[in-house]
C-alpha cells in the first residue's frame, strides 16, 4: 500500500511522513515537494496507492 504526501513545504512533507510510518503498520510513504514528480510517479503507480495527501492553493 503507497501513501503519496505532497506539499512544497518540506517541513510539511517530513511531517506527514513521520507521523504515518511510526503509526500504521504495513504502509509505505512516498513524499513529494514537486507536483511534477508527484503526478509522474502516481500515473506509474497508481494501482499501488490508497492514499493521496496534498495541499490545494486557491487562487480568486
Amino acid at each position: 500500500m503507497l501513501v503519496g504526501i505532497v506539499d512544497d513545504d518540506e517541513d510539511i512533507t517530513e511531517l506527514f511522513h513521520d507521523g504515518l510510518c511510526g503509526n500504521i503498520d504495513g504502509i509505505n510513504v512516498v513524499t513529494f515537494n514537486d507536483h511534477v514528480s508527484a503526478l509522474e510517479h502516481f500515473t506509474e503507480n497508481k494501482e499501488n496507492y490508497s492514499l493521496v495527501i496534498s495541499d490545494l492553493r486557491c487562487q480568486i
